[in-house]
């Protein structure tokens, strides 16, 4: 009697633990990737779910838009980002390649990447950039939660009036002017070509080393 009834109590306990392993599997299987947005001329609509991708020879305007997810240039595009816009997660950009305009209202110039009077809720990270890049330099600085690596850019780079998170960082370049930052991190230069500051001086917690010891 004892072990028949051992045998129902086991049986009856086995039937909720399968429902449970199935719910689990159905749960799993319904989850769904979303699909960045492609962005090769002026962004479209005030705000973008998820991220967004610049392909080669995309021009891409970011304009007083909000993008939850991250932005990534990829070879031969090119990125302006202002106007008070909003990115979620990280800007990266790696060989991005050269366009012309009057983002800046001075007149028509040559660049690669343009970040400026926005809010970034990662890092930036750009790399290979046969053109200007010009992060917080022009109209107006950008609060980067996270830190700034520009590295390999041979057409000049400009980190000017930006609050960042972490810490900044621009390796193998050609001609970087780096000022008027307030850094939580550390302030390091080495490899590039000329390093060059303003007034007033970079703020940094952490140290100032290699070309950047005096900024």
């Amino acid at each position: 009697m004892k072990t028949r009834l051992l045998r129902l109590v086991v049986a009856t306990v086995a039937i909720p633990m399968a429902a449970a392993a199935g719910s689990a599997a159905f749960a799993t299987t319904a989850t769904t990737a979303t699909t960045a947005t492609s962005c090769t001329s002026v962004l479209a609509g005030t705000k973008v779910k998820g991220d967004v991708v610049v392909p080669s020879g995309g021009n891409c305007t970011i304009q007083g838009q909000k993008v939850t997810g991250g932005v990534t240039v990829a070879a031969g595009g090119t990125l302006f980002i202002g106007g008070g816009s909003k990115v979620g997660g990280s800007v990266t950009s790696t060989s991005a390649g050269t366009t012309s305009g009057n983002q800046l209202g001075t007149g028509t110039f040559s660049f690669s990447v343009i970040i400026c009077d926005s809010t970034v809720g990662g890092s930036i990270a750009v790399s290979g950039s046969p053109s200007q890049v010009l992060i917080g330099y022009g109209c107006g600085g950008t609060k980067i939660h996270g830190g700034v690596t520009v590295s390999g850019n041979s057409g000049g780079v400009q980190v000017w009036s930006n609050t960042v998170g972490g810490s900044v960082s621009a390796t193998g370049n050609s001609t970087v002017a780096i000022a008027s930052n307030k850094i939580a991190g550390y302030l390091s230069c080495s490899g590039n070509t000329s390093v060059t500051s303003g007034d007033p001086a970079n703020k940094t917690v952490g140290p100032k080393t290699g070309q950047c010891a005096g900024l």
